[in-house]
């Protein structure tokens, strides 16, 4: 009975560990205050930790847009991923939807930026010249300029 006991909480435990979302109290205060200090205004995060990659994963939401973080255990934002609205993408990816993809209309976008580079994926929607319903997600550097993902 103490070994079904045992593999029982061994298998229990080990399913959380799999199933990602950890406690706040396990996060490195240094981890935290880096969320801090970059979004001061942010209430609730959910934790995570991805051990092949060693970085803390931190998601939440600020004014109904999400985000998500990855930070080294050193207080290090390596990754982030923030929705846009559609008024706050830049003029220069609007202006080049709008005279290559005439009719298309703009479904959501995200600023990603990763080791310090700046890309913008913005998801469109429309019927392409044949009047077949399409979705494109394009990808920008930060200058507006189309790159591959």
């Amino acid at each position: 009975m103490k070994k079904f006991v045992l593999l029982l909480m061994i298998c229990v435990l080990g399913i959380h560990v799999f199933a990602g979302d950890i406690d706040e109290a396990q996060v490195p205060k240094v981890v935290k205050e880096c969320v801090k200090q970059a979004y001061p205004e942010v209430k609730k995060i959910k934790w995570d930790f991805e051990e092949d990659e060693n970085v803390y994963e931190a998601e939440f939401e600020i004014n109904d847009l999400e985000y998500k973080l990855e930070i080294t255990p050193e207080g290090k934002i390596v990754y982030s991923k923030e929705d846009l609205t559609i008024e706050s993408i830049p003029d220069v990816i609007k202006e080049y939807l709008k005279k290559n993809y005439e009719g298309y209309k703009i479904m959501g976008a995200n600023k990603i930026t990763k080791k310090g580079i700046v890309k913008y994926d913005v998801g469109i929607v429309g019927k392409n010249s044949y009047g077949h319903k399409r979705h494109h997600n394009i990808y920008f550097d930060a200058k507006g300029n189309v790159v591959k993902q």
